[in-house]
Protein backbone atom coordinates (compact mmCIF):
# COMPACT_ATOMS: atom_id res chain seq x y z
CA UNK A 1 0.00 0.00 0.00
CA UNK A 2 2.06 2.94 -1.40
CA UNK A 3 -0.01 5.62 0.21
CA UNK A 4 -2.42 5.20 3.06
CA UNK A 5 -6.03 5.16 2.36
CA UNK A 6 -8.32 8.06 3.81
CA UNK A 7 -5.97 9.12 6.26
CA UNK A 8 -2.47 11.45 6.84
CA UNK A 9 0.31 10.10 4.75
CA UNK A 10 3.27 11.34 6.29
CA UNK A 11 5.58 12.88 4.03
CA UNK A 12 4.90 10.27 1.93
CA UNK A 13 8.01 10.25 -1.09
CA UNK A 14 10.82 12.34 0.21
CA UNK A 15 11.14 11.53 3.79
CA UNK A 16 11.45 8.15 4.27
CA UNK A 17 13.64 8.34 7.68
CA UNK A 18 10.66 10.79 9.68
CA UNK A 19 8.47 7.33 10.30
CA UNK A 20 9.70 4.73 8.23
CA UNK A 21 7.23 4.93 5.47
CA UNK A 22 8.61 4.59 1.79
CA UNK A 23 5.37 4.72 -0.29
CA UNK A 24 6.64 3.03 -3.47
CA UNK A 25 7.97 0.45 -2.06
CA UNK A 26 7.01 -2.91 -3.30
CA UNK A 27 7.10 -5.73 -0.96
CA UNK A 28 8.46 -9.10 -2.78
CA UNK A 29 7.68 -12.35 -2.31
CA UNK A 30 8.73 -13.43 0.70
CA UNK A 31 9.58 -9.87 1.87
CA UNK A 32 7.72 -7.69 4.65
CA UNK A 33 7.55 -3.93 5.31
CA UNK A 34 6.55 -2.16 8.16
CA UNK A 35 4.65 0.89 8.17
CA UNK A 36 4.50 3.11 11.35
CA UNK A 37 2.35 6.42 11.43
CA UNK A 38 0.51 8.39 13.84
CA UNK A 39 -2.87 7.91 13.91
CA UNK A 40 -3.80 11.53 14.36
CA UNK A 41 -7.33 11.63 13.21
CA UNK A 42 -10.89 11.52 14.30
CA UNK A 43 -12.59 8.18 15.41
CA UNK A 44 -14.04 6.52 11.68
CA UNK A 45 -14.12 3.34 9.80
CA UNK A 46 -11.10 3.14 7.83
CA UNK A 47 -9.49 0.22 5.04
CA UNK A 48 -6.47 -0.32 3.76
CA UNK A 49 -5.36 -1.83 0.36
CA UNK A 50 -2.76 -2.21 -2.44
CA UNK A 51 -2.06 0.81 -4.36
CA UNK A 52 0.47 -0.32 -7.06
CA UNK A 53 -0.17 1.72 -9.94
CA UNK A 54 -1.80 -0.86 -13.18
CA UNK A 55 -2.78 -3.40 -10.72
CA UNK A 56 -4.90 -2.07 -8.13
CA UNK A 57 -7.58 -3.01 -9.33
CA UNK A 58 -6.59 -6.66 -9.61
CA UNK A 59 -4.57 -6.74 -6.51
CA UNK A 60 -7.93 -5.86 -4.27
CA UNK A 61 -10.07 -8.37 -5.92
CA UNK A 62 -7.56 -11.08 -5.30
CA UNK A 63 -7.73 -10.07 -1.32
CA UNK A 64 -5.27 -7.17 -0.51
CA UNK A 65 -7.35 -5.28 1.31
CA UNK A 66 -8.67 -5.10 4.75
CA UNK A 67 -10.74 -2.72 7.31
CA UNK A 68 -9.14 -1.18 10.50
CA UNK A 69 -11.43 0.99 13.06
CA UNK A 70 -10.56 4.00 15.31
CA UNK A 71 -12.87 4.75 18.43
CA UNK A 72 -12.72 7.82 20.41
CA UNK A 73 -9.95 8.57 23.37
CA UNK A 74 -11.22 9.00 26.86
CA UNK A 75 -9.30 12.13 26.87
CA UNK A 76 -12.40 14.41 24.81
CA UNK A 77 -15.67 15.33 25.66
CA UNK A 78 -16.54 15.83 22.29
CA UNK A 79 -17.30 12.14 22.29
CA UNK A 80 -18.90 11.80 25.75
CA UNK A 81 -22.87 11.31 24.17
CA UNK A 82 -20.94 8.32 22.14
CA UNK A 83 -18.35 6.68 23.77
CA UNK A 84 -19.92 4.66 25.99
CA UNK A 85 -23.34 4.58 24.30
CA UNK A 86 -23.00 2.69 21.40
CA UNK A 87 -23.17 -1.33 20.91
CA UNK A 88 -19.37 -2.97 21.11
CA UNK A 89 -18.45 -6.07 21.14
CA UNK A 90 -20.44 -8.84 19.46
CA UNK A 91 -23.01 -6.01 18.68
CA UNK A 92 -20.08 -4.20 16.66
CA UNK A 93 -19.57 -5.16 13.23
CA UNK A 94 -17.86 -4.69 10.53
CA UNK A 95 -19.54 -5.36 7.18
CA UNK A 96 -17.35 -5.19 3.73
CA UNK A 97 -19.32 -6.13 0.51
CA UNK A 98 -17.46 -7.00 -2.59
CA UNK A 99 -18.53 -8.54 -5.38
CA UNK A 100 -16.61 -11.38 -7.85
CA UNK A 101 -16.13 -13.64 -10.28
CA UNK A 102 -15.50 -17.13 -9.91
CA UNK A 103 -13.51 -19.20 -12.33
CA UNK A 104 -15.20 -23.49 -12.69
CA UNK A 105 -12.30 -24.09 -10.04
CA UNK A 106 -13.84 -21.49 -7.41
CA UNK A 107 -10.61 -19.42 -7.90
CA UNK A 108 -11.37 -15.23 -8.53
CA UNK A 109 -11.84 -14.42 -12.07
CA UNK A 110 -9.96 -11.43 -13.12
CA UNK A 111 -7.50 -10.64 -16.21
CA UNK A 112 -4.23 -11.53 -14.96
CA UNK A 113 -2.17 -9.53 -17.16
CA UNK A 114 -1.64 -5.81 -18.63
CA UNK A 115 -2.59 -7.10 -22.21
CA UNK A 116 -5.51 -8.99 -20.85
CA UNK A 117 -6.91 -6.11 -18.96
CA UNK A 118 -6.19 -3.60 -21.36
CA UNK A 119 -8.44 -5.85 -24.16
CA UNK A 120 -11.19 -6.64 -21.66
CA UNK A 121 -14.02 -3.83 -21.83
CA UNK A 122 -12.98 -3.23 -17.88
CA UNK A 123 -11.00 -0.26 -18.39
CA UNK A 124 -12.65 2.01 -21.04
CA UNK A 125 -15.85 1.18 -19.42
CA UNK A 126 -18.19 0.87 -15.98
CA UNK A 127 -14.63 -1.10 -14.52
CA UNK A 128 -15.27 -4.46 -12.94
CA UNK A 129 -18.28 -6.38 -11.61
CA UNK A 130 -18.82 -9.62 -10.41
CA UNK A 131 -21.90 -12.02 -10.77
CA UNK A 132 -21.92 -13.24 -6.66
CA UNK A 133 -21.68 -10.76 -3.98
CA UNK A 134 -19.49 -11.60 -0.93
CA UNK A 135 -20.20 -9.87 2.34
CA UNK A 136 -16.68 -10.22 4.71
CA UNK A 137 -15.51 -12.54 2.36
CA UNK A 138 -18.57 -14.62 2.15
CA UNK A 139 -21.24 -15.44 -0.44
CA UNK A 140 -24.99 -15.24 1.05
CA UNK A 141 -24.06 -15.26 4.86
CA UNK A 142 -26.17 -15.46 7.30
CA UNK A 143 -26.01 -13.35 10.62
CA UNK A 144 -28.06 -14.59 13.89
CA UNK A 145 -28.65 -11.44 16.04
CA UNK A 146 -29.98 -10.87 18.93
CA UNK A 147 -33.24 -8.89 20.04
CA UNK A 148 -31.47 -5.04 20.92
CA UNK A 149 -29.60 -2.74 18.55
CA UNK A 150 -26.39 -3.31 16.41
CA UNK A 151 -23.55 -1.63 15.01
CA UNK A 152 -22.53 -1.95 11.47
CA UNK A 153 -19.39 -0.27 9.61
CA UNK A 154 -20.23 -0.67 6.13
CA UNK A 155 -17.77 -0.84 3.55
CA UNK A 156 -18.43 -0.73 -0.41
CA UNK A 157 -15.03 -2.63 -1.66
CA UNK A 158 -16.56 -3.34 -4.91
CA UNK A 159 -13.97 -1.92 -7.82
CA UNK A 160 -16.62 -0.23 -9.68
CA UNK A 161 -20.63 -1.04 -7.97
CA UNK A 162 -22.44 1.24 -6.67
CA UNK A 163 -24.56 -0.27 -3.51
CA UNK A 164 -28.51 0.85 -2.77
CA UNK A 165 -29.21 -1.63 0.59
CA UNK A 166 -32.20 -1.68 2.39
CA UNK A 167 -33.21 -3.61 4.56
CA UNK A 168 -36.41 -5.94 4.25
CA UNK A 169 -38.81 -8.59 5.17
CA UNK A 170 -39.07 -12.18 4.15
CA UNK A 171 -42.32 -10.85 2.52
CA UNK A 172 -40.12 -7.79 0.30
CA UNK A 173 -41.64 -4.97 3.06
CA UNK A 174 -39.52 -2.35 3.88
CA UNK A 175 -38.33 -2.31 7.56
CA UNK A 176 -37.38 1.01 8.42
CA UNK A 177 -34.63 -0.21 11.25
CA UNK A 178 -31.39 1.11 10.10
CA UNK A 179 -29.89 4.49 11.43
CA UNK A 180 -27.22 6.26 10.00
CA UNK A 181 -24.35 8.00 12.88
CA UNK A 182 -21.18 8.46 10.42
CA UNK A 183 -19.09 9.19 7.43
CA UNK A 184 -15.87 8.12 6.19
CA UNK A 185 -14.95 11.17 8.55
CA UNK A 186 -16.16 9.82 11.94
CA UNK A 187 -19.74 10.62 13.46
CA UNK A 188 -22.35 12.91 12.32
CA UNK A 189 -24.19 15.19 14.82
CA UNK A 190 -27.41 14.12 14.72
CA UNK A 191 -28.79 9.80 14.33
CA UNK A 192 -30.74 9.69 11.06
CA UNK A 193 -33.03 6.97 9.91
CA UNK A 194 -32.08 5.73 6.79
CA UNK A 195 -34.50 3.85 4.45
CA UNK A 196 -31.83 3.21 2.54
CA UNK A 197 -28.05 3.58 2.46
CA UNK A 198 -26.58 4.28 -1.02
CA UNK A 199 -22.51 3.70 -1.20
CA UNK A 200 -20.14 4.55 -4.28
CA UNK A 201 -16.74 2.37 -4.35
CA UNK A 202 -14.81 3.02 -1.23
CA UNK A 203 -17.33 4.39 0.53
CA UNK A 204 -18.20 3.91 4.36
CA UNK A 205 -21.17 4.60 6.49
CA UNK A 206 -21.80 4.14 10.66
CA UNK A 207 -24.91 2.46 10.77
CA UNK A 208 -27.24 0.79 13.42
CA UNK A 209 -29.55 -1.38 13.13
CA UNK A 210 -32.51 -2.08 15.41
CA UNK A 211 -33.41 -5.61 15.58
CA UNK A 212 -35.53 -5.48 19.23
CA UNK A 213 -38.92 -5.32 17.75
CA UNK A 214 -39.05 -8.51 16.17
CA UNK A 215 -39.89 -12.21 17.05
CA UNK A 216 -37.58 -15.24 17.69
CA UNK A 217 -37.36 -16.57 14.50
CA UNK A 218 -37.63 -13.39 12.17
CA UNK A 219 -35.50 -13.84 8.86
CA UNK A 220 -34.81 -9.85 7.77
CA UNK A 221 -32.51 -9.52 4.49
CA UNK A 222 -30.13 -6.84 4.10
CA UNK A 223 -30.87 -6.07 0.17
CA UNK A 224 -29.50 -4.25 -2.99
CA UNK A 225 -31.62 -2.16 -4.72
CA UNK A 226 -29.84 -0.70 -7.34
CA UNK A 227 -29.77 -2.19 -10.91
CA UNK A 228 -27.78 -0.60 -13.01
CA UNK A 229 -25.13 -3.31 -13.52
CA UNK A 230 -25.66 -6.70 -15.03
CA UNK A 231 -26.73 -8.73 -13.31
CA UNK A 232 -27.76 -6.60 -10.25
CA UNK A 233 -27.25 -9.07 -7.89
CA UNK A 234 -29.68 -7.85 -5.08
CA UNK A 235 -29.42 -10.59 -2.40
CA UNK A 236 -26.53 -9.49 0.21
CA UNK A 237 -26.84 -11.09 3.81
CA UNK A 238 -29.68 -12.61 5.62
CA UNK A 239 -30.24 -11.52 9.23
CA UNK A 240 -31.94 -14.25 11.56
CA UNK A 241 -32.95 -13.40 15.18
CA UNK A 242 -32.43 -15.59 17.96
CA UNK A 243 -33.15 -15.21 21.46
CA UNK A 244 -30.76 -14.48 24.39
CA UNK A 245 -30.05 -11.71 27.05
CA UNK A 246 -28.81 -8.49 25.67
CA UNK A 247 -27.46 -5.64 26.91
CA UNK A 248 -29.65 -2.65 26.97
CA UNK A 249 -28.24 0.31 24.57
CA UNK A 250 -29.82 3.45 24.73
CA UNK A 251 -28.36 4.89 21.40
CA UNK A 252 -28.00 8.32 21.52
CA UNK A 253 -30.03 11.09 18.82
CA UNK A 254 -26.89 14.18 19.15
CA UNK A 255 -23.89 12.66 18.80
CA UNK A 256 -20.78 15.14 17.78
CA UNK A 257 -21.34 18.38 16.98
CA UNK A 258 -19.17 19.56 14.06
CA UNK A 259 -19.16 23.07 11.82
CA UNK A 260 -18.67 22.47 8.05
CA UNK A 261 -18.84 26.61 7.31
CA UNK A 262 -15.33 26.45 5.77
CA UNK A 263 -14.25 29.08 3.84
CA UNK A 264 -11.85 28.24 1.35
CA UNK A 265 -8.86 31.05 0.31
CA UNK A 266 -8.47 29.43 -3.31
CA UNK A 267 -10.70 27.11 -5.20
CA UNK A 268 -9.91 25.11 -8.44
CA UNK A 269 -11.77 23.00 -10.95
CA UNK A 270 -10.23 20.09 -12.05
CA UNK A 271 -11.75 18.35 -15.29
CA UNK A 272 -12.38 14.14 -15.67
CA UNK A 273 -11.61 13.12 -18.86
CA UNK A 274 -11.97 9.81 -20.93
CA UNK A 275 -9.68 10.15 -24.14
CA UNK A 276 -8.93 8.08 -26.26
CA UNK A 277 -7.07 4.35 -25.79
CA UNK A 278 -9.66 3.22 -23.35
CA UNK A 279 -7.80 5.78 -20.14
CA UNK A 280 -9.25 7.97 -17.97
CA UNK A 281 -7.23 11.08 -16.70
CA UNK A 282 -7.37 13.99 -14.74
CA UNK A 283 -6.64 17.44 -16.76
CA UNK A 284 -5.59 15.59 -19.42
CA UNK A 285 -2.90 14.26 -17.65
CA UNK A 286 -2.23 10.62 -15.73
CA UNK A 287 -0.05 9.38 -13.15
CA UNK A 288 3.64 10.03 -12.75
CA UNK A 289 4.99 9.01 -9.42
CA UNK A 290 7.91 11.57 -9.58
CA UNK A 291 5.40 14.33 -9.95
CA UNK A 292 3.79 16.32 -7.90
CA UNK A 293 0.74 18.11 -10.33
CA UNK A 294 -0.36 21.16 -7.80
CA UNK A 295 0.69 22.32 -4.59
CA UNK A 296 -1.33 23.40 -1.14
CA UNK A 297 -0.07 25.44 1.59
CA UNK A 298 0.26 23.66 5.07
CA UNK A 299 -3.04 24.64 7.03
CA UNK A 300 -4.77 26.81 4.21
CA UNK A 301 -8.44 25.69 3.08
CA UNK A 302 -9.40 25.05 -0.74
CA UNK A 303 -12.51 23.90 -2.36
CA UNK A 304 -11.83 22.01 -5.47
CA UNK A 305 -14.88 21.26 -8.27
CA UNK A 306 -14.42 17.91 -10.21
CA UNK A 307 -16.69 18.56 -13.28
CA UNK A 308 -16.55 15.36 -16.07
CA UNK A 309 -16.46 16.17 -20.11
CA UNK A 310 -19.42 16.69 -21.82
CA UNK A 311 -21.25 13.13 -22.80
CA UNK A 312 -19.18 11.02 -20.04
CA UNK A 313 -20.64 8.00 -19.50
CA UNK A 314 -19.63 6.50 -16.38
CA UNK A 315 -20.02 8.84 -12.77
CA UNK A 316 -16.70 8.82 -10.95
CA UNK A 317 -16.09 8.41 -7.18
CA UNK A 318 -13.15 11.05 -6.22
CA UNK A 319 -11.14 10.30 -3.67
CA UNK A 320 -8.44 12.55 -1.83
CA UNK A 321 -5.62 11.27 0.01
CA UNK A 322 -4.73 13.13 3.35
CA UNK A 323 -8.11 15.08 4.36
CA UNK A 324 -11.47 15.11 5.25
CA UNK A 325 -14.08 16.86 3.29
CA UNK A 326 -17.31 18.57 3.33
CA UNK A 327 -19.45 18.28 -0.12
CA UNK A 328 -21.06 21.45 -1.06
CA UNK A 329 -24.79 21.70 -1.24
CA UNK A 330 -25.73 19.07 0.26
CA UNK A 331 -28.79 19.47 1.99
CA UNK A 332 -28.69 19.27 5.91
CA UNK A 333 -29.34 15.64 6.98
CA UNK A 334 -28.74 14.24 4.15
CA UNK A 335 -26.55 10.99 3.58
CA UNK A 336 -23.39 12.76 2.43
CA UNK A 337 -23.66 15.00 5.24
CA UNK A 338 -20.44 14.61 7.56
CA UNK A 339 -17.36 14.58 7.23
CA UNK A 340 -15.81 12.71 3.76
CA UNK A 341 -13.49 11.29 1.54
CA UNK A 342 -15.09 9.86 -1.06
CA UNK A 343 -17.65 11.88 -3.43
CA UNK A 344 -19.06 10.97 -6.22
CA UNK A 345 -19.12 12.74 -9.01
CA UNK A 346 -22.24 12.37 -11.61
CA UNK A 347 -21.46 11.94 -15.42
CA UNK A 348 -22.21 14.93 -17.39
CA UNK A 349 -21.70 17.06 -14.14
CA UNK A 350 -19.88 18.54 -10.97
CA UNK A 351 -19.51 17.88 -7.73
CA UNK A 352 -17.00 20.87 -5.42
CA UNK A 353 -15.87 20.02 -1.80
CA UNK A 354 -14.24 21.91 0.67
CA UNK A 355 -10.97 20.91 3.13
CA UNK A 356 -8.10 22.25 4.89
CA UNK A 357 -5.12 20.66 4.68
CA UNK A 358 -3.95 20.44 7.90
CA UNK A 359 -1.39 17.33 7.64
CA UNK A 360 2.78 16.75 7.07
CA UNK A 361 3.92 18.35 4.34
CA UNK A 362 4.84 15.79 1.84
CA UNK A 363 3.41 14.01 -1.60
CA UNK A 364 -0.51 12.70 -1.37
CA UNK A 365 -2.65 11.00 -4.11
CA UNK A 366 -6.28 12.04 -5.69
CA UNK A 367 -8.05 9.58 -7.78
CA UNK A 368 -11.11 7.92 -8.92
CA UNK A 369 -12.07 5.12 -6.52
CA UNK A 370 -13.44 3.29 -9.19
CA UNK A 371 -10.06 0.83 -9.19
CA UNK A 372 -9.95 0.24 -13.31
CA UNK A 373 -10.46 4.02 -14.01
CA UNK A 374 -7.70 4.17 -11.62
CA UNK A 375 -4.78 2.07 -12.73
CA UNK A 376 -5.30 3.51 -15.80
CA UNK A 377 -5.07 6.43 -15.29
CA UNK A 378 -6.89 8.87 -13.26
CA UNK A 379 -4.31 9.77 -10.76
CA UNK A 380 -2.64 12.66 -9.80
CA UNK A 381 -0.72 13.79 -6.77
CA UNK A 382 -0.73 16.74 -5.33
CA UNK A 383 2.23 18.41 -2.80
CA UNK A 384 1.57 19.99 0.62
CA UNK A 385 3.96 22.54 1.03
CA UNK A 386 4.91 24.95 3.57
CA UNK A 387 7.57 27.38 3.86
CA UNK A 388 9.34 26.38 6.78
CA UNK A 389 10.22 23.08 5.94
CA UNK A 390 13.12 22.87 3.43
CA UNK A 391 11.98 19.55 1.82
CA UNK A 392 9.11 21.05 0.90
CA UNK A 393 9.24 24.27 0.23
CA UNK A 394 5.79 26.45 -1.72
CA UNK A 395 6.59 26.81 -5.59
CA UNK A 396 4.14 29.44 -7.32
CA UNK A 397 3.58 27.74 -10.43
CA UNK A 398 1.97 24.72 -8.89
CA UNK A 399 0.52 26.83 -6.21
CA UNK A 400 -1.49 27.82 -9.41
CA UNK A 401 -1.73 25.11 -11.21
CA UNK A 402 -5.35 23.65 -12.13
CA UNK A 403 -7.11 27.03 -10.36
CA UNK A 404 -10.06 29.30 -11.14
CA UNK A 405 -11.62 27.36 -13.72
CA UNK A 406 -8.75 24.19 -15.61
CA UNK A 407 -5.23 24.26 -15.70
CA UNK A 408 -3.02 24.96 -18.14
CA UNK A 409 -1.36 21.27 -17.95
CA UNK A 410 1.41 22.12 -15.33
CA UNK A 411 3.31 19.24 -14.42
CA UNK A 412 5.99 19.44 -11.95
CA UNK A 413 8.39 16.99 -11.13
CA UNK A 414 9.74 16.34 -7.90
Amino acid sequence: APAFDGHAQPDAVTDTDRFGIDPNALILDGGQYTYEFPNDQEPGTHWFHDHKMHDTSRNVVMGLSGMYLIDPDDSSSLYNNVRDNLPSGEYEIPLVFQDRRFTSKNQFNYPMSHDELLNSNLIGGAGYTGDRMIVNGIHAPYLQVKKTWYRFRFLNGCNARELDLEVRSSSGSLRYIMYQIGTEGGFITQRRQRSRIDMAPGERFDVLINFSGFSTGTRLYLRNVNTQYSPSLPDVMEFQVVSGSVPNYSPPTSLVPYNFNLSPSKTRTLRLNNPSGGRWTIENMGYDPDAANLQVKRGDTERWTFTTEMMMRHPHPMHIHLVQFHIDGVSSGSLADGWKDIVMVPSNGSRSVTMTFEGEPGIYMFHCHNLEHEDYDMMLQYEVCDENDPDHPCDSALLNAFTGGGGGGMHGGM
